[in-house]
This record gives structure tokens, C-alpha cells and sequence, in this order.
């Protein structure tokens, strides 16, 4: 008895984005996932029928587990900031636990050149950046941080520096606890916040 039709097509993201993460974005293969699988390319496009389309169902994957984050911080009814630290530790922890799907998080930039890819990428960046903008806008209206900071700068700079820690830990094959870290980052930015007053 053969796969059953969704199975195999969660096999076959799930061996995608291992290969994405063995030879990056630019040198991934529809072969080589094949040849993981076991079954023919001419398979994986009865499924897929394009190498774009294949990408974008790794994206849509994605993304399911980044509104699944936002949905359960949003049911914890939790204070702007601390909805903040729960976000990164479900994220991080996720990471941690599935090294290879960072591989998709830092390729965004290659995957938004593709025209067909980058309205995806940005329906992606768009869940973070709108769940992280409310956060620090509530923060800031319930005199929690300093209202003289501009919201747009306050999510570039967490989401860079969670972006950075992440490719670190991959650059350092994984020798340093990722959650931990962007933990501890993420509170010293906090705390920054809170008390920078100096204006530019």
C-alpha cells in the first residue's frame, strides 16, 4: 500500500528543507530530494509541479507555525513585554529543537528576490513584525518604555539581533544553548529600553 497523498507530501517538505539546509538555498535540488525519498523527480512534481511551487509550500509551512506562536501568545493574555520573551522563547526553543528549519528563516533575503517567492516572504516578515509592532506600541502607551523611542527601530532591532544570534549558533554548529542566549538578549534590550532616554 502505497503513501497516503498528505503524508507524503509532509515527507517530501520535510526532506526539502533538510536538503536546503545541507547545501543552502541556491543549491538545492529537486533531484536530491528525490533521491532522498527514494522515488523519481517526475514523483515529486506529481506533487509539486514546479521547484517554486515546492518553495512555497515550505513557506506556507512556515508560516503555520509562526501564526500558531502569535495565536498562543495572544491566548496567554500576557503584558506587551512579556508576550514579548514569550514569543522568542517559543521560537527559539522551536529552533533549537529543528536546527534545519533555520536554514528558511536566514534565506529570506534570496528566497524575496524570486517574484513568485517574495509575497510570501513578506506575508512571513509581516506576522513578526505586526505581532512585535503591537507589543512595543501598547509597551510605549502604558509608560513602559520610553516614549521617545520609535516602534519600527525597536523591531529591527530584536528581530537583528535574534537573526544574528541565530546564525551565530549555526556558524558555531550549534555549540551554544540558542534559547538561552536570545533569552538573555532579549531582556538586556528590554531593560535598555525602559531606561534610554537620550535622544538623536
Amino acid at each position: 500500500m502505497g503513501t497516503p497523498l498528505i503524508q507524503r507530501k509532509d515527507t517530501i517538505l520535510a526532506t526539502t528543507i533538510e536538503v536546503i539546509n545541507e547545501y543552502g538555498i541556491q543549491a538545492f535540488s529537486t533531484r536530491e530530494v528525490a533521491k532522498r525519498e527514494g522515488v523519481s523527480e517526475a514523483a515529486i512534481f506529481k506533487h509539486f509541479p514546479r521547484k517554486i511551487d515546492l518553495l512555497l509550500a515550505v513557506l506556507n509551512y512556515f508560516t503555520l507555525y509562526d501564526e500558531d506562536i502569535i495565536e498562543s501568545a495572544k491566548m496567554k493574555n500576557l503584558g506587551p513585554l512579556d508576550a514579548l520573551l514569550y514569543m522568542t522563547e517559543l521560537y527559539t526553543r522551536y529552533y533549537e529543537n529543528y536546527p534545519a528549519i533555520t536554514s528558511i528563516y536566514l534565506s529570506y533575503d534570496v528566497l524575496s528576490l524570486d517574484p513568485e517567492l517574495s509575497p510570501k516572504v513578506q506575508t512571513v516578515l509581516s506576522i513578526r513584525t505586526q505581532f512585535i509592532s503591537e507589543k512595543f506600541n501598547a509597551a510605549i502607551e502604558q509608560g513602559l518604555l520610553n516614549p521617545s523611542l520609535k516602534t519600527e527601530l525597536l523591531v529591527e532591532t530584536l528581530l537583528g539581533t535574534l537573526k544574528e544570534i541565530c546564525f551565530e549558533w549555526r556558524l558555531s554548529k550549534y555549540e551554544f544553548p540558542l534559547c538561552k542566549k536570545s533569552m538573555e538578549a532579549v531582556h538586556m534590550l528590554l531593560g535598555a529600553f525602559m531606561s534610554y532616554i537620550k535622544e538623536y
